[in-house]
């Protein structure tokens, strides 16, 4: 597992950035506050802050401010299994004035820019937690304050992009419910914006790994080694194998990449070399169910995967590399093929005449040679 961490780009770095987004008039309602439209927003703040304060009027409102962090995640890598993350904020004050113990949460944002924040990426927020809310009491000034994501929230995250979440009220703002008013009384929860340096800027640590795919092979039955001359080879049996195409359910992996339909073989074919396997099982689909006689595959035409076979009248089913009953394929018992002819240099006739060619070029000569010195001498 790897475990990285991402910001919000600094004022020097304007790529991304955090920020607050607020709506403030005076002697509205709690709809009109809530569902309203953002009046300004503040990119690169030193402080991002969530504030509601109420007006003098009976049960008016005045002002709320809603937080945006975009985060740098273009060096994340794609493809990855992310296994946890968690957005990590610095506090800096609360108070509750307003007396309604308030609560924040991460959320979805789907904000205008990534480089900026502006009045109308107030309303630009989801309501769907991605997070545990942190309680007011819970929320710690002038330390670290952890929101772990949760599936949702790690769903979020852009691999090689930009994450843009939203921090707001989750008790009372995010569920849309009236908050208990008091006349001109405010409640805070402050955190650190990049405004105020590198140091207690937001920051998402994300902790990752190679994404395997989870269905691809559910179980190993056996492991076959082959040893000849020159060759090492060791099979895989999978019980059960899925998203893998034609070759799904009775293959054997020979490597080295197990989404190369070259690299697996049909359990009868084990200690064959694999064009040898693919030329045996285009012989094989030659013949049909009914044993006739079908077209020849071209050379160049794709091994097609092989028909579940019903067994005959009193012949057994011959399963695959697998030990669950339910899903073990049939299979025809299949004629052998023949044993392929001997190299020419190894053919009878040839061995059969060695005999021959060793006497006319061995034994004759010498013959001659005697009975020509014993002629010399008048023998």
């Amino acid at each position: 597992m790897t475990t990285d961490t991402f910001y919000p780009g600094l004022i020097s770095d304007p790529t991304t950035t955090d920020g607050n987004a607020l709506r403030q008039a005076a002697d509205i309602s709690w709809d009109n506050l809530q569902g309203g439209v953002g009046t300004s927003g503040t990119p690169h703040p030193s402080s991002l802050v969530f504030q509601l304060r109420s007006d003098g009027g009976s049960s008016d409102w005045f002002r709320m401010y809603r937080i945006f962090i975009n985060f740098d995640t273009n060096t994340l890598p794609k493809g990855i299994n992310i296994s946890a993350a968690t957005v990590r904020v610095w506090g800096e004050l609360k108070d509750n004035g307003l007396g309604i113990s308030p609560a924040l949460n991460v959320f979805s944002s789907s904000s205008a820019f990534n480089s900026t924040v502006v009045a109308a990426d107030y309303d630009k927020v989801g309501d769907t937690p991605f997070a545990t809310a942190i309680a007011y009491a819970d929320w710690t000034a002038s330390a670290w304050n952890d929101f772990e994501l949760n599936a949702a929230g790690i769903a979020a995250i852009v691999s090689g992009g930009v994450t843009n979440f939203s921090i707001r009220e989750s008790n009372y703002d995010a569920p849309d419910i009236a908050p208990p008013w008091s006349s001109n009384l405010e409640c805070n929860m402050w955190m650190a914006g990049t405004g105020g340096g590198a140091g207690h800027r937001a920051r998402l640590i994300v902790t990752y790994g190679a994404n395997f795919p989870s269905s691809t092979v559910v179980r190993v039955t056996g492991i076959r080694r082959i040893y000849r001359p020159g060759v090492y080879r060791m099979l895989l049996s999978l019980g059960e194998i899925s998203d893998m195409g034609d070759i799904a359910g009775h293959r054997d992996y020979v490597g080295p990449d197990p989404f190369d339909p070259k690299t697996w073989l049909d359990p009868l074919l084990w200690d064959i070399p694999l064009k040898e396997a693919d030329r045996i099982k285009r012989e094989r689909n030659r013949e049909d169910e009914d044993g006739r006689r079908s077209p020849i595959l071209p050379p160049d035409e794709p091994t097609m995967p092989q028909p579940e076979r019903i067994p005959r009248t009193g012949r057994a089913a011959v399963p695959f590399a697998g030990d669950d009953p339910e899903r073990q394929p049939l299979w025809k018992p299949r004629r052998r093929l023949p044993f392929p002819a001997p190299p020419p240099s190894f053919e009878p006739k040839v061995v059969l005449s060695a005999p021959k060619v060793f006497k006319e070029t061995v034994i004759d000569p010498i013959v001659d040679f005697v009975k020509s010195f014993f002629s010399s001498w008048g023998w």
